[in-house]
């Protein structure tokens, strides 16, 4: 340690070497007569040895900055006897600017700035008011004097160069290293570029200790300070120049000696991240310490090395209670375990001190996750007993979801022996993503990386139970749905698709299509003129397909001259419960009556509809399955088929117009007629009747009573009639024949 006396600053200048400069300007050369007084001056009092006739000699003194901070007063004098003195004169310019001049200024007016006394003396501020001032820098101070006979031939010159300087706050740093020891640190800083400085230091009392003079040559420069006590300390360190001290705020800084202190890191915990190798490791803190992370290759490498360089090191954050520090190990397979040293980089250390490491180290816990056949197997490295032996706890295995908060449904597993190194996840889904991590408690936790694997299988998917085809008449598709028994579903999320499949004319099946919903609308079909017939499978997140379901087709509708008939093939996997025959609405598909229900053929008598319901009707099959699987029982329909009855006409042979009240006119009969035209012609093909009606329900005796045009009654015998029947869904029927008039 090196000692200081105490005692005052010193006062006079301080030369440094001349290769501690770069010569900045040469005094202009002004030859005198033999036997002049070389000029000669002072700055504050003191000589700056510039004696001399200005001959530019760079090795000169005078050629050698003094430096002089911003803001100071400095006075300058001459120091040379004199026979008799005249005037003497001052001028302070730039460097560059004296330096263009061809010889010494003689003449005030002929500089920037020039100081002129009769007595020899003159008090410059060294501030940014002055005209001649151009900010720090270097600039010439030169004096001229008319001393001797007082005749320009024994005009003396001396000239000196200085470099102002800015004066700022030194950056100091100042630690306690021990109850004894101070060191006092200035670091390579711009606000450090003073010649010297004055270092005092006073106890709690305020009451001076010590001052000391320091002179950096370079930087960083450390000072080493015996404490007379471990009473609290203050620190003042002042910058000066070579002519005083400079006019700037000191350095203050109170030091409470407990600070040198080195309380041992404690190591918290050591986690790992979803990123492979990376971790964080928690350590508490200290004010101004640095911390040295250790590392060892477990079980390779049993103790560390403390004279390689360390893993990780870093400047202790006080403002935290316990700091993160996040790093990548090498390998992220293999073991690697820390220890933490407390450092006070200001305190000379020569060999790591036991006391200053941490009390435990912590190890990485290398984990593997493989994924097996609907189960995923985890591995990992055992905790290090190479310097820890008995502080092992126990492991623990968790699950995390991707967004590393804790699975719910899968509580943490812990094991207490040491030896238990793997553990296998049954309860896995094929496809989907697992996160896991395995903690070992040292006492103090160390965390795995975060590790992640996909769940596979071999196992193909259950086969869906539950699938119905159902036609839209209305929008003329076939709507096919899937789907499975209550409590026996797969999660949404382990569905990857649904594909649904149809049957062609071979009946052999083909994709169709595949979507992420169990519902298929297929509109690539002709409902009324076949039926179709499908099935449906699913895909997992392995992309294994399951089985096919049971076939379902589409009921298709239609009827022969007796008989309604419909495909016999089930629109349910699930048996049929019965069938019912509507009529609906052909516009709407609205359900307008029932006329058979719970039927359990595909054909009925096309007779079992009563004839009141007219002509033409709408008929359309609904079916339920049996009920013992599904929720809600679906309907599957068929096709909307139109049932069109034959119009009913009837004509009589003969007829009587004896107006005995029986027969007494030729009328026609039937069913479903809306409009009728009758034309009775003679043997001879001229008309002799002629009747039409557009409302035959209202008018069901128009005929011909017997009588001619003329009134009179026809002759018996034979007559020829035409009728012209229109339906009640527009057909025309023609019936042309013979009728015998008899009275």
């Amino acid at each position: 340690m090196i000692r200081f006396k105490f005692g005052k600053i010193l006062t006079g200048f301080i030369f440094l070497t001349l290769a501690s400069f770069e010569t900045k300007a040469q005094c202009k050369d002004k030859t005198e007569p033999a036997g002049t007084v070389a000029g000669e001056f002072s700055i504050n009092g003191t000589k700056v040895q510039v004696r001399g006739d200005g001959d530019g000699n760079t090795s000169n003194p005078n050629n050698i900055p003094v430096k002089i901070c911003e803001g100071e007063t400095i006075t300058l004098k001459n120091t040379i006897p004199a026979t008799s003195t005249s005037g003497v004169s001052y001028w302070i310019m730039p460097a560059t600017q004296y330096s263009a001049l061809a010889s010494p200024p003689s003449n005030p007016l002929t500089a920037t700035a020039s100081y002129l006394t009769l007595a020899g003396s003159a008090d410059v501020n060294i501030n940014t008011s002055a005209s001649w001032y151009t900010g720090p820098g270097f600039y010439v101070i030169t004096q001229g004097d008319n001393s001797g006979t007082g005749t320009t031939s024994d005009y003396h010159h001396a000239c000196q160069v200085v470099e102002i300087i800015q004066s700022a706050t030194p950056v100091v740093t100042a630690n306690i290293c021990s109850s004894s020891d101070m060191v006092v640190s200035l670091p390579q800083n711009s606000n450090n570029n003073y010649p010297s400085y004055e270092i005092t230091y006073y106890d709690f009392d305020g009451g001076l200790l010590q001052t000391s003079l320091v002179q950096p040559t370079t930087y960083p420069y450390k000072e080493n300070f015996l404490l007379p006590d471990n009473n609290e300390k203050t620190v003042v360190v002042v910058g000066n120049s070579q002519t005083g001290v400079c006019p700037a705020q000191p350095f203050s800084k109170t030091l409470d000696v407990s600070s040198g202190i080195i309380y041992r890191p404690t190591i918290i915990e050591l986690s790992g991240t979803s990123l492979s190798g990376e971790f964080n490791l928690k350590v508490t803190t200290q004010d101004g310490l640095k911390r040295n992370v250790f590392m060892r290759e477990s079980p390779t490498t049993p103790n560390y090395n403390f004279t390689a360089t360390p893993f990780l090191s870093y400047q202790s954050d006080a403002s935290l209670a316990v700091e993160n520090r996040k790093f990548t190990v090498p390998n992220a397979q293999k073991q690697y375990c820390f220890i933490v040293e407390a450092v006070n980089e200001a305190c000379p250390v020569t060999s790591v001190d036991p006391n200053n490491l941490s009390a435990e180290e912590l190890c990485t816990t290398p984990l593997q996750a493989v994924a097996a056949d609907d189960q995923n197997e985890l591995t990992w490295g055992g905790a290090s007993t190479a310097s820890l032996s008995g502080s092992f706890t126990e492991y623990k295995v968790e699950r995390l979801l991707a967004d590393g908060s804790l699975d719910v449904n899968f509580p943490a597993r812990t094991f207490n022996n040491i030896g238990k190194l793997t553990f296998t996840d049954t309860d896995v889904k094929c496809g989907r993503d697992y996160y896991y991590q395995v903690s070992t408690n040292y006492g103090a936790l160390s965390t795995s990386g975060i590790v992640k694997v996909t769940a596979k299988s071999s196992v193909l998917p259950t086969k869906i139970p539950l699938v119905y085809a159902d036609v839209d008449a209305i929008n003329q598709n076939v709507i096919v749905k899937g789907d499975f028994v209550a409590g026996l579903q797969p999660e949404v999320a382990d569905i990857k698709k649904y594909n649904f499949y149809r049957a062609d004319a071979s009946n052999s099946y083909g994709l169709l299509n595949s979507a992420t919903t169990n519902t298929l609308t297929d509109n690539a079909v002709q409902i009324n003129n076949q039926s179709y017939c499908y099935y449906v499978t699913w895909t997992n997140q392995c992309n294994l397909e399951s089985l096919p379901s049971e076939p379902v087709c589409s009921i298709l509708l239609n009827s022969n001259s007796t008989d309604l008939k419909w495909t016999p093939n089930l629109p349910f996997s699930t048996n049929i419960e019965f069938y019912r025959v509507n009529k609906v609405d052909p516009t709407t598909g609205e359900l307008i009556k029932t006329f058979v229900n719970k039927l359990f053929t595909t054909s009925m008598k096309l007779s079992d509809i009563p004839e009141d319901e007219g002509q033409e009707i709408f008929v359309q099959i609904e079916s339920k399955p049996t009920n013992t699987s599904w929720g809600v029982a679906p309907t599957s329909r068929s096709n909307i088929y139109r049932l069109s009855r034959p119009v009913i006409v009837s004509i009589p042979q003969v007829f009587t117009p004896n107006v005995d009240g029986y027969n007494d006119s030729f009328v026609v009969y039937g069913k479903y007629i809306q409009k009728l035209k009758m034309t009775i012609f003679d043997r001879w093909g001229n008309p002799v009747f002629y009747a039409q009606t557009d409302d035959y329900v209202n008018n069901p005796q128009l005929g011909w009573d017997g009588s001619l045009k003329s009134g009179l009654p026809a002759q018996e015998g034979t007559y020829i009639y035409k009728i012209e029947v229109e339906d009640t869904v527009g057909q025309i029927t023609i019936k042309e024949g013979t009728v015998f008039l008899t009275h």
